[in-house]
This record gives C-alpha cells, structure tokens and sequence, in this order.
C-alpha cells in the first residue's frame, strides 16, 4: 500500500461540477470514495457494505449509487477495486515529491558519510602516537568520538518502536484489561468497546506504535462521552467574616454549622439572662454532656469539671447562681 496523504489540493468548482445533478447519496458516495483514494493514496479495495458503514447508508443504497457514478463515470469499478481518474494528477504529483525527497535524503546521506570519512583521514597516524597506540592523554581521538556517536544513535533507533497495523484476530493485552478495569468499565462494556475500537481502527488501517497508549484514548473518550468521569467537586465557599474583619473558623454544633462568632454570642446570651437556652438544638447548657456548643466557647465556671447530664447540670448552676446573687 502507497503512504498515505496527510493533504491533497482540492479544486472546488471542478469538484462542485462533478457533484452537479447527482442525488444525496450518489454525492455522499462519491466523496467518501474520493477521500478513501487520496487516504491510501490509490485505488481502494472497498465493498459497498464498507463504503455504506463510512456513509452511514445501507448496503443496497450504497451500491445502487456506486452503480449509477460507475456508469457516469465518476468511478471505476474493476478487479474489486474502486478507482477514480479525477485524483490521478494529484496522486502523481504526490509521488513525484516523494522521489524528490527520496533524492534528496540520498545526497544528504552522502554528504554525511563524505564527512565522516574526512574526519577518519584527519586522524593521526600510528607515528604520531604514543607507542602504547593510544591517544595523548586528555585528549581522546576523533575515531573514539565518532563511534561513540554511532553506538548513541544505534541505541535510539532500538528504542524506537516500530509502528504496526491491529490485526482481524487481535485479542484485548493485560494492560488494556486492567486500564478498563481500573477504570470501572465492567467485562461487558469493555468487550464491546474494545471491538468498536479495533473494528474503528482496522478500517482507518491505522499504524500505532503503542497499542496501549491507543487505547487508553479510545477509553478516555468512552468515560467523557458516556458521563463516567465524576464531575470534580465545587470549591468550598470562602470563610465567613467576623467583627473583627478577620476570616471566622466553621464549627460543627449539632446538624449545623455556626461561625465562632455565633457560638460565642450564644453563650454571651445565656451567661446574661441564665435561661432560655434552645436544649432541643444544642442540646444541654453549658457544663453538661450533651452540649452540641464545644467548651472552648463555654464560661470559665464551667469548665473543669467531669461532664454531668443536663438535669444534674442544671441543678449546679442554679446553686452557682444562688451564691453569686448572696455575694
């Protein structure tokens, strides 16, 4: 197969002229036929049930419009596969940059093998070294540079892979079955894509170097596409600001949260009046156990003492209350 074209000229009026006349699905047809020919740059091997899958037509409709460019001349149909004379000039011109550049990569080869050659007959002779047969010290010969050039260079091309084409029978790697399960695809679902996935490729006759990679795409898109990414969590609002102008702390007090402001005029209020505290939602007053307010809020009298419930709580600050008003 003829590399592929990563572009092509196109001539619209020409292309619009040849369009003229023809109905919906002739002129569908006819462009994905074009499009298939300067991809794989030549006559394509295509059936009319692979040209309807790129359509999205049936394969009846498909070849009814293959027939009817056919026997206009749009396309030729011949040996199993589809031609069409209007990419030709393209195509050769194409190729003709290709073998320009292939030329061209020659002479630059060329050149650099003239220059390492140069080099090598700049290199002193067994004369002019030590009798050892080495280099003076500190100063390594210019051949020992240059291999060690070569053997970097050999190194990254073994590194490099080779790019290849996924095969009809290719079954799924571990890596692929363990990046789909990690990624809470469950068996079914991973099956399923993972056939679209080889079937989407095989009919692209896609070249990867890295299958893997590959397909972590293809799953990246299925988790977008089919909502499967949790969306990220909003951003906490900003902390309230006290009296002070300063940012307050949020503290937990019973189902809710209160700015330390709110807890300490809570207890301010209470410390005044000594009643009218709201048991059902914070539950005992101060000093007691079941108080949803936390004691770094609390009057110093009440603190320091072992917690005691709420009704015995009670009982000792009406007696702490008694001996002040005495006092």
């Amino acid at each position: 197969m003829k590399e592929r074209l990563p572009w092509f000229k196109c001539n619209p009026g020409l292309l619009l002229g040849a369009m003229a006349g023809q109905t919906a699905d002739e002129n569908l047809v006819y462009l994905t036929i074009l499009m298939r020919i300067y991809e794989t740059g030549g006559p394509i091997p295509d059936t009319p049930m692979r040209v309807g899958r790129r359509c999205g037509l049936s394969e009846k409709r498909t070849a009814t419009a293959m027939e009817s460019l056919s026997e206009s001349g749009k396309i030729c149909l011949s040996e199993g596969l589809i031609d069409s004379t209007t990419t030709h000039a393209v195509l050769e011109e194409t190729e003709s940059a290709r073998k320009s550049a292939k030329i061209a990569g020659k002479a630059s080869a060329a050149k650099r093998k003239e220059k390492i050659e140069q080099n090598q007959s700049e290199i002193s002779t067994p004369v002019d070294l030590p009798l050892n047969g080495s280099a003076t010290a500190g100063q390594p010969s210019k051949i020992e540079d240059i291999e060690e050039e070569l053997s970097k260079d050999s190194s990254k091309k073994a590194v490099k892979k080779r790019k290849r084409k996924i095969q009809a029978d290719e079954q799924p790697s571990d890596n692929q079955k363990s990046d789909a399960q990690s990624n809470g695809m469950t068996d079914r679902e991973f099956r399923f894509e993972w056939q679209r996935f080889r079937d989407h490729h095989m009919a692209k006759d896609s070249l990867m170097a890295d299958w893997d990679a590959a397909w972590r795409t293809w799953r990246s898109n299925w988790q977008k596409f089919n909502g499967k990414i949790a969306p990220e969590p909003p951003s906490p609002p900003p902390p309230p600001i006290g009296p002070d102008g300063k940012p307050e702390r949020m503290i937990p007090v019973g189902k809710s949260h209160w700015t330390e402001s709110q807890c300490r005029d809570q207890i301010a209020r209470w410390n005044k009046t000594r009643s009218g505290w709201p048991e059902g939602a914070l539950g005992g007053p101060p000093g007691s156990r079941d108080c949803k307010i936390p004691e770094e809020f609390w009057p110093d009298r009440c603190r320091g003492s072992p917690p005691k419930p709420a009704s015995e709580q009670s009982l000792d600050l009406e007696t702490i209350f008694e001996k002040e008003a005495a006092e």
